[in-house]
């Protein structure tokens, strides 16, 4: 294994690395609409529950699938204080056989578990009934600051002469 020398060097390159991975993050949220994946089908698949349909609709998951599109898609609509809630959500109005447009990230991941946890918009005609929350504002933000406060601290450090 190879190891870096602990320098001031070393930490501003570990936290230039930290930073480009929340730059990404944070890139994925600003993105518009026509830079996701999009898919538009029948829903065919409405439930809170994966395992089985159910009209019931409480929870804070929901699981949708398409007609055209071969996995299912998990949503998030928590509402409680501490949840990254979508920022907007009237995704309960829809009706299995409802024609839908859904926007979402598209990755390795997806293919791997079955499950699309990417979704960020979903439409009905011209209306929106999903938007995602600002959750990978707050993470991408997170991550970048606490990558300049590791810069802070080995700058510290080496005044103190700790570190090179």
């Amino acid at each position: 294994m190879v190891f870096l020398p602990f320098t001031f060097r070393s930490i501003i390159f570990v936290s230039f690395l930290i930073s480009l991975s929340g730059i990404y993050i944070l890139s994925i949220r600003l993105k518009d609409r026509s830079d996701f994946s999009l898919t538009t089908g029948r829903i065919v698949y409405y439930s809170n529950n994966l395992k089985e349909p159910s009209t019931e609709r409480t929870g804070k998951l929901r699981y949708l699938a398409v007609d055209s599109y071969p996995f299912v898609m998990e949503l998030f609509i928590g509402k409680d204080i501490g949840d990254f809630s979508p920022m907007y959500e009237n995704i309960d109005s829809l009706q299995i056989g409802d024609l839908v447009s859904i926007y979402y990230e598209d990755n390795p991941k997806i293919r791997n578990k079955r499950i699309n946890y990417s979704v960020q918009f979903i439409d009905k005609g011209s209306i929106n009934y999903y938007e995602r929350g600002n959750k990978t504002i707050y993470l991408g933000s997170f991550i970048i600051v606490c990558s300049l406060s590791i810069v802070g601290i080995g700058y510290y450090l080496k005044r103190k002469g700790k570190i090179e």
